[in-house]
């Protein structure tokens, strides 16, 4: 049976039709076997994170912040205030009570591939816990990224408790990169970087499902700027999420999901003198 000439491109424009809307079949993928609730590590028990919630959603936000925990007043607390722990730091990350232990699984867990943000190519670190300060060159001019610079950048974004290392994508690298040189190329002052889950267990109110965990994030200032200039640069880049901690002039950042928060240092109230009472003096008799 032949086909007209009309007749073949309507057949023709019918297959093309299908081929757009319709998905192609695909033999059905096996499901991954779903993570355990619990895991034993050394003789411990701790609880799984699965990879999903390490990115946080658009209602739970990184360090546990709910929309509702969000601040919006500004402090005008001085950026060199020298005063602050890592232990106060991870305290004022987290709004909500800490108990259990935690293990992150990073089964499944992709890492994001880098993105050039305008750096040039060369990033200085200085560690506040130890002082130390260091450039690496990680890209050349071409574009390349430069062999052995990610083992410069997780030795200077170690964990301060027992100087625990863990692979930083390169990511993080062109994010602290762009932000250091929109600012005079002095440096990020490093405040905590990656965070073993040791540290993150012995630290109170340390977040359970913290970016640190994972080598994602960093919390920074750099000295001469102030937090919210620092904040506003890097909500302008939309990599990832972005805190604000007035009170204590820093900013966290990360490279995963884009949100923003902001937390001031809550206040304390001052307890009210009651006067002390006096005693009546002797009647006369």
């Amino acid at each position: 049976m032949k086909l007209s000439k009309t007749s073949s491109i309507k057949a023709l424009l019918s297959a093309g039709m299908l081929l757009v809307f319709c998905p192609l079949l695909s033999p059905a993928r096996e499901k991954p076997e779903a993570l355990p609730s619990t895991i034993t590590v050394g003789g411990r028990q701790f609880a799984v994170i699965p990879p999903d919630s390490m990115l946080a959603s658009t209602e739970t936000y990184e360090n546990g912040f709910s929309s509702g925990s969000f601040i919006t007043e500004d402090s005008t607390v001085p950026y060199y205030n020298e005063q602050d722990i890592e232990s106060e730091i991870a305290y004022l990350e987290e709004s909500g009570d800490y108990g259990d232990d935690i293990y992150i699984s990073t089964e499944g867990i992709k890492e994001p591939e880098p993105v050039n943000l305008g750096g040039n190519g060369r990033l200085t670190i200085i560690r506040k816990d130890t002082g130390e300060k260091a450039t690496v060159e990680y890209r050349d001019k071409d574009g390349a990224y430069l062999e052995g610079a990610g083992d410069k950048i997780k030795k200077l974004l170690r964990c301060s408790l027992d100087d625990e290392e863990i692979k930083i994508p390169l990511k993080l690298a062109e994010l602290l990169d762009a932000i250091e040189d929109r600012f005079g190329k002095m440096g990020i002052v490093l405040l905590s970087g990656y965070r073993s889950r040791e540290l993150n267990k012995k630290t109170p109110g340390a977040a359970t499902e913290s970016l640190h965990m994972l080598g994602w994030a960093a919390d920074i200032r750099i000295y001469g700027y102030s937090s919210r200039k620092l904040r506003d640069f890097a909500r302008k880049l939309k990599v990832g999420g972005v805190g604000y901690y007035p009170s204590m002039g820093f900013i966290h950042v990360d490279i995963g999901k884009v949100r923003y928060w902001e937390k001031l240092k809550p206040k304390i109230k001052k307890r009210k003198k009651t006067p002390k009472k006096t005693k009546a003096p002797p009647r006369k008799k």
